[in-house]
Formats: C-alpha cells, sequence, structure tokens
C-alpha cells in the first residue's frame, strides 16, 4: 500500500490525488474533494476429507466500496456504501448465498 500512495504522490505536484484515510481526489479550490475506500475478507480454506483428496479453496467473503467527500463546499457531506459481494462458504462447495451489489449505506449531510 505505501508504493501506491509514493506513486500518487509523483503524479499530483499540487497534491489533487493522494491518499489520506483512502484515495482521494479534490479540485484546487477544495471545493469538490471525493475519498474512495475498499474493504475486503479474503478467506483460504483447506480440508481434507477422507476418500475425496484435498480441496483448497480461496473466496473473497465480502467486499465494499465506499465514496464520501464533500461537494460545492466542506460543509456539505457525502458518504455511500456499496456491499459488492457477500456470501458464506462452505465446506464442500464454493460460496453460497452470494448477494450483491447492495447500498448498505448513504448520506448527504
Amino acid at each position: 500500500m505505501l508504493g501506491l500512495v509514493g506513486y500518487f504522490r509523483q503524479v499530483s505536484a499540487s497534491e489533487n490525488v493522494g491518499y489520506d484515510k483512502g484515495l482521494y481526489i479534490k479540485t484546487d479550490d477544495d471545493q469538490f474533494k471525493m475519498v474512495f475506500n475498499i474493504q475486503m475478507q479474503p478467506q483460504h480454506q483447506f480440508v481434507l476429507m477422507e476418500g475425496q483428496g484435498d480441496t483448497p479453496t480461496f473466496q473473497i467473503r465480502r467486499a465494499r466500496f465506499v465514496f464520501g467527500g464533500h461537494a460545492f463546499d466542506p460543509r456539505f457531506t457525502y458518504k455511500f456504501q456499496f456491499e459488492a459481494l457477500s456470501g458464506r462458504v462452505t465446506t464442500t462447495r464454493e460460496g453460497v448465498d452470494m448477494t450483491g451489489p447492495n447500498l448498505r449505506e448513504g448520506y448527504v449531510n
């Protein structure tokens, strides 16, 4: 992650793009700012069942995308959190009961 932060600092000498509690993009006059975050829950599972062999699996159990920031004025804020992937993993087959994308949280203040 630190390499990504360094990359964005090199791309933008005026600091309009960077990383501060999330990847952000903002205007020179600071009237508009958007912060982007990703939350993921990976899972690796190794199951050894008698007579069935090895079953290694890797899945992203949950993935959420969060957009927030302000528009027109730093006091006019917004935040939206989408759940792109949510599911339950069993030991005999890959993810079941998958849902998404869903709006989990959203506000404009």
